[in-house]
């Protein structure tokens, strides 16, 4: 490669990192309107959806516009000045009438990067989380084979019943959350059984609601996955992915001349 066609490389390059653009689609919205929220602002953040390629999130505060650009739960944010929970803004923007969430959220961090001069970086910090693990001795059954499922049995108002089929235990895991409902203040499960494979069970256990009703019946989730399947649920810290703020403004970068003009109007014709 001579030293002309290298120099063309290079700026080609650079053109792609320049304008976020790797695979020839747009990862940066067409105008934006970024502004604090108008004083006595809802503290609810709003809107974080596309619809007919108009974009919109208000009353959001950095922390909200953080974990929304970047997927992850707010207490995954790290770092930054004490305002990131409390100053308020509104976003509003145009983009591809087609964009999927992921590009939306791509452009969304180009959005912060280029008006508030956001610079992060990913990291990983310990957070308790729930761990499924193989007690004094599994009681589980290889699967016999069928569809995969854990799908909840008849039972009288004071039970809940499973009847999983070749299940493996990285799945039950990740199911237990949504079956056992407000047994679990933590929203994930992780599997530290070990156990390859798929397995044949049913557990069963009493909700949390009924448990005084239950009286010396009751079996809590806990007891349920250790006396009936051999398993362990415990608590533990266990290494997470967060976005940690290296730094920012305060104040974003003012909107360019005509913005207003090029925003899509919304469902009311504004």
């Amino acid at each position: 490669m001579d030293k002309t066609t290298r120099m063309l490389v290079v700026c080609a390059i650079a053109v792609l990192a320049i304008s976020g653009r790797s695979d020839g689609q747009q990862t940066e919205f067409e105008a934006a309107d970024v502004h604090a929220s108008v004083s006595g602002a809802s503290s609810i953040m709003r809107g974080g959806f596309m619809r007919g390629g108009r974009y919109e999130l208000h009353s959001a505060t950095m922390v909200d516009l953080i974990r929304t650009a970047y997927g992850i739960d707010a207490d995954k944010v790290i770092g930054g000045p004490d305002w990131l929970d409390t100053d308020r803004f509104d976003v509003i923007a145009k983009g591809p009438v087609d964009a999927s969430p992921d590009k939306v959220r791509l452009m969304l961090q180009g959005l912060l990067a280029e008006r508030f001069a956001l610079v992060v970086h990913n990291d990983t910090r310990p957070f308790p989380e729930y761990v499924l693990k193989v007690g004094l001795r599994s009681r589980l059954k290889e699967t016999t084979g069928g569809d995969s499922n854990c799908l909840a049995a008849p039972q009288n108002g004071q039970t809940t019943a499973y009847s999983c089929h070749n299940i493996t235990m990285a799945e039950f895991a990740a199911r237990l959350p949504r079956m056992a409902g407000n047994y679990f203040q933590l929203t994930s499960v992780a599997d530290l059984t070990g156990l390859n494979g798929s397995w044949d069970f049913t557990v069963s256990w009493t909700p949390r609601n009924s448990l005084t009703a239950a009286g010396s019946n009751a079996v809590t989730v806990y007891d349920a996955v250790e006396k009936q399947l051999g398993l362990k649920l415990d608590v533990q810290n266990a290494p997470m992915p967060v976005v940690v703020v290296d730094s920012l403004n305060e104040n974003p970068a003012e909107n360019p001349a005509g913005t207003s003009q090029r925003l899509p109007a919304n469902s009311d014709g504004v």
